[in-house]
């Protein structure tokens, strides 16, 4: 009924001498308010019920379908150009930061962002149109349809996306940050593990890393003892990794890795600018929300953003953390920018120190040209204090390259390395884990976690990114045989990988509570290797030596200098 007024008014205001001026905009001073109210009410309903029964694109349709009633009340909201081209004048989107808001253990923040994120990610043009014209408000947002949502386009995301592209599986990446990374200032020594979990991801991709790492063929440890006795040697590493895996491991900066995995995505991909806001899981859905307003409903959703993961938080609002009372500080250079012999071409230079503080630091040749700096010192009470913003630290904070100098002054040729590092280039966290979860799925079995965002280690072992390109491997064959049964392929996924990766988990967060700690550790050196051999071996991976009873004993959160919380509590 009062639609009909309505329309009867129209029809009036079109024979008169009232100016004709757009529908959104014209005076409603002819009506009551109260019949005005009613119109506009039923105006709204009438455009839901026409939502719900129908798709929709903001490029296909005019603003009449789809404006809630609040811009129809305050027409001076709404600019109405021809067609239907509109802007929103009071609602326009935020400019957000290039910077992600947390940092997990490989995910520093970067020096400088391409701003160019349709060419650098394969980003869909009008999805960028979207979120820049379309109101953020519940309920008139688009949902975006995919089978698989993969929340974060780091390492593990984009490599689940080109595992997914390439069983043919549709997918979607939701990315927070604006750009992938032009720069890092992190590095990822890649291991037998996972160079073959890369090789099963796509064909292509070690030939890609090698040719942007560089091959670890000899490593130069030293130790140093509590008394200041030096014993350093130079080992055949490269060899060694030939004899036993018949394969050598890799260095390769975060960055590059990162565009070695982007290069081989289909375009339209990745979604940037898709900052985890929540999800809610449906009869055979789940729907994701972001903080921009957008929507996405997926039939599965894989958790891949992170140590601090927003999908891990919903999950599991107090998931245990680990500090390990450590901060290390480290940075990505070009090697001629440091004094001759600092680095040395396919070689890993390692230092621990059982001194007091104890510390260690790296030397490492990165391969395009680049080298990779570390020094990592055990302080707790500095730790503990940084761990207050989530473990992220931040990069070239004031004051971290004379804190960095105190502990490398120790050793000249460190300290040399250090005073060519602009303090800029520096990034400082500290070293932070987690406790192994009960599960990796949700309530209604249809999201999942993977890498960090499942089993967050420590780095002393090297496992976190190896392990979690074996999640990747495992998803995607899950994925691809279920015939379309979602819930029952993640669970299938976590029954793979969940026994193996906890104890790998465990392992790492036992070497790196007594890493730098100037004690022995109760595995012995034989041990240690025969774990670390047996976590690089993939995928006839047998079950676990003996000695692996001690780490699953192991009580961390009663060893001197760790921390133990809640994420509420961080």
């Amino acid at each position: 009924h009062h639609v009909q007024r309505l329309a009867r008014w129209r029809r009036f205001r079109e024979s008169s001498s009232i100016s004709k001026r757009p529908f959104l905009n014209l005076s409603y001073s002819k009506l009551s308010c109260k019949a005005k109210f009613r119109a506009l009410c039923a105006l709204n309903c009438c455009w839901y019920i026409l939502l719900s029964s129908c798709r929709f694109s903001s490029s296909h349709y005019g603003l009449s379908l789809f404006v809630p009633i609040r811009y129809l009340a305050d027409p001076r909201c709404v600019k109405v150009k021809s067609g239907s081209d509109y802007s929103l004048a009071n609602n326009k989107p935020k400019q957000r930061s290039l910077l992600p808001r947390h940092c997990d253990l490989g995910m520093e923040q970067p020096k400088d962002v391409s701003t160019d994120f349709n060419t650098a990610w394969g980003c869909r043009e009008d999805a960028q149109t979207v979120a820049a014209s379309v109101p953020h408000n519940e309920g008139t947002s688009p949902v975006e349809d995919t089978t698989i949502g993969i929340v974060g386009g780091g390492l593990v995301g984009l490599a689940a996306a080109v595992a997914l592209s390439q069983a043919g599986i549709p997918c979607r990446v939701f990315e927070r940050a604006l750009a992938m990374r032009s720069s890092s200032q992190g590095v990822v020594a890649l291991w037998n593990n996972g160079l073959r979990a890369l090789a099963a991801i796509h064909p292509e991709l070690p030939a890609k890393v090698r040719a942007a790492g560089s091959e670890m063929l000899t490593v130069e440890p030293t130790i140093i003892d509590a008394a200041g006795n030096v014993d350093s040697k130079v080992m055949e590493w490269g060899k060694m990794a030939e004899a036993q895996y018949g394969q050598t491991s890799v260095m390769i900066s975060w960055h590059n890795l990162q565009q070695a995995l982007a290069s081989l995505l289909p375009p339209g991909i990745v979604s940037c600018d898709r900052n985890f806001d929540g999800y809610h899981e449906e009869r055979s859905s789940v729907l994701l929300r972001f903080k921009n307003g957008l929507q996405a409903r997926c039939k599965a959703v894989l958790g891949c953003d992170g140590m601090f993961s927003g999908v891990c938080g919903q999950m599991f609002p107090d998931a245990q953390f680990i500090d390990f009372g450590q901060v290390t500080w480290n940075a990505l250079l070009p090697r001629q920018g440091l004094p001759p012999g600092s680095v040395i071409s396919n070689c890993t230079k390692r230092l621990n120190s059982s001194e007091e503080p104890a510390w260690s630091s790296f030397l490492n040749d990165a391969g395009s040209g680049d080298a990779y700096v570390q020094v990592r010192v055990s302080d707790s009470e500095k730790s503990v204090s940084m761990s207050a913003s989530l473990g992220r630290g931040g990069l070239g904070l004031a004051g971290s390259k004379a804190q960095m100098l105190k502990v490398a002054a120790r050793r000249a040729n460190i300290s040399e390395a250090v005073q060519a590092i602009d303090e800029a280039q520096l990034f400082e966290r500290c070293m932070m884990a987690r406790v192994p979860h009960s599960t990796w799925l949700s309530a209604g079995g249809r999201v999942a976690l993977m890498g960090d965002a499942a089993h967050g280690m420590h780095p002393s072992m090297g496992q976190g990114c190896n392990s979690s390109f074996e999640d990747v491997v495992e998803m995607a064959e899950a994925l691809s045989s279920c015939d379309g049964d979602w819930s029952t392929a993640l669970a299938r996924y976590e029954a793979i990988r969940k026994p193996t990766t906890d104890l790998m988990q465990l392992f790492s967060n036992y070497v790196g509570a007594h890493y730098n700690k100037g004690e022995a550790a109760e595995l012995s050196d034989q041990e240690t290797r025969e774990l670390s051999s047996w976590a690089q071996t993939f995928p006839s991976r047998g079950p676990p030596p003996t000695s692996a009873d001690v780490v699953r004993k192991f009580d961390i959160a009663g060893y001197h200098g760790i921390k133990v919380s809640s994420r509420s509590q961080l």
